[in-house]
């Protein structure tokens, strides 16, 4: 029995070890940037994008890609000259910046500075324009401190903190990893509902299940108060649901680890003890009004009121989803893989490759378009241009005369498409006004890019508002009980 206890007190903590590693791993998965060092703002198609562009420079921001710069892409490549030229279709390009149904325009910002990001936001905001702004970074501090004042206070007050610390924590993490409206006030209930149970248990490691089934049966509010934030999660959306479905297997797994641990540990003790202990249990159950009346209780209650208060107003202030209620999802140019090929002459081909039909141009191209740029004015004009093929060359041929006076020709070549001829590319200097290249260049490799699904915040900050509004009547029903009891 004692080997038992003691694998899965290892089991119960191996479990939790990988759960904390998952909330913090998912939320870079669920919540990165779609372009690594740049952040989407996507305003109506109807708008002038003038004043977001205006908004993004009085905010130190600037290589700002829009469709401004569609111009500047053609006109560096004097397509004038050549009737043939360039490969990339100017219409295909301009869909960068529109979604599918020229609803919606997309600007691709360069984020540097949380500053900056939050400076552009508030501009926009006080001038009360529609835009959704892709989020600054993976994770939610301002939610997260909310939970972890209501967590610091219950542990410092509490006479269980080591079954607290277990029971409570994993709604911390819960409130720092899901990115939605109404994940603070899910784990400020869920923090109240662990900080209620253990108040209401009246012994740490043996409570009998028929002393259980009457101290619930006397304190109804036992069932109630963890229907709240389940009831929070499943409206805020099936990721946050699934956070919060973490969240509770980390704090079970946590629970029996301590509790195992705690096993242990007096299992420990009795064995060099002379005489067995006593063991005490309660003999009749207590109602809330008995151990819910303490000034920690109150003081706990009232503070999480206040703290889901400051909740319902961050929606409001917050966030980053100005666009239709309507609107759960836009089609954003994304790359088709998170994987990045090389920059080289193979990379460039496989990327090529790997383009599904309805592809948006991509660095490949530009590559593409600098190659014929180049060679041009060495190849025959009575000629149709060829796609480009690995280990391609042009030659050029000179003459010389020797000292006999004969004229030999030698064959040159004078341009290879290979790795050295993408670097440089990569490295010119018109890529100073083509902020869209500049982007993919920052991505550190090449990538297929196309339209997909980038999933928007749809609960409407007025509506979250009002829905944790709803939620203060848990605390408040659990202050007026007490004193009417």
């Amino acid at each position: 029995m004692k080997r038992l206890n003691v694998f899965l007190y290892f089991l119960s903590a191996f479990i939790a070890t990988g759960i904390i590693l998952l909330f913090i791993l998912l939320p870079l998965r669920f919540y990165a940037p779609v372009w690594n060092g740049y952040r989407i703002l996507t305003v109506p198609g109807a708008e002038d994008i003038e004043q977001y562009i205006s908004a993004a420079e009085d905010a130190g921001i600037s290589g700002i890609a829009s469709e401004f710069s569609v111009s500047n892409r053609f006109s560096l490549l004097g397509t004038g000259r050549h009737e043939r030229f360039p490969f990339t279709d100017t219409d295909r390009y301009t869909r960068w910046f529109r979604d599918t149904g020229n609803e919606y325009r997309y600007l691709y910002l360069p984020y540097t500075s949380i500053w900056k990001y939050l400076s552009l936001y508030f501009s926009l905001y006080d001038k009360k324009v529609h835009f959704f702004l892709e989020a600054a970074i993976p994770y939610s501090p301002i939610q997260g401190l909310l939970a972890l004042i209501l967590f610091a206070y219950c542990i410092a007050g509490s006479r269980k903190r080591l079954l607290f610390f277990a029971a409570a924590f994993s709604f911390v993490c819960y409130a720092f990893c899901s990115k939605s409206n109404l994940s603070s006030a899910t784990a400020l209930l869920s923090i109240l509902t662990a900080t209620y149970w253990l108040e209401a248990l009246e012994n740490e490691l043996t409570i009998q299940w028929k002393q259980l089934k009457e101290r619930i049966k006397h304190n109804i509010f036992m069932l109630i108060l963890p229907a709240a934030p389940l009831l929070t999660a499943v409206i805020d959306g099936i990721v946050p649901f699934c956070f919060f479905l973490l969240a509770l297997l980390l704090s079970a797994s946590m629970l029996f680890s301590v509790y195992s641990f705690l096993q242990l540990k007096d299992t420990y003790w009795e064995y060099y003890r002379q005489h067995p202990s006593l063991k005490l249990f309660a003999m009749h159950p207590q109602s809330w009004t008995q151990f819910w009346n303490t000034r920690y209780a109150l003081t706990a209650t009232v503070l999480t009121g206040c703290l889901l208060l400051v909740s319902a107003i961050i929606p409001l202030v917050f966030s980053t989803n100005r666009l239709s209620s309507a609107v759960a999802q836009l089609n954003a140019p994304q790359p088709v893989a998170r994987q990045s090929i090389p920059f080289t002459d193979s990379g460039f081909f496989t990327v090529q490759a790997s383009r599904p039909q309805d592809y948006l141009p991509d660095l490949s191209n530009y590559i593409e378009d600098y190659w014929y740029t180049a060679v041009l004015p060495y190849l025959n004009i009575h000629e149709p241009l060829q796609p480009l093929t690995p280990n391609m060359r042009v030659y050029f041929d000179s003459f010389s005369e020797d000292s006999e006076g004969k004229l030999h020709r030698e064959e040159k070549v004078i341009y290879a498409f290979d790795t050295v001829f993408i670097l440089r590319a990569l490295r010119s200097e018109r890529l100073a006004l083509l902020p869209l290249e500049k982007m993919l260049i920052a991505q550190t490799g090449f990538f297929a890019a196309a339209y997909r699904s980038l999933p928007v915040p749809s609960l409407n900050p007025i509506a979250s508002f009002f829905i944790i509004l709803g939620t203060l009547l848990f605390p408040c029903v659990l202050i007026i009980i007490s004193k009417i009891r």
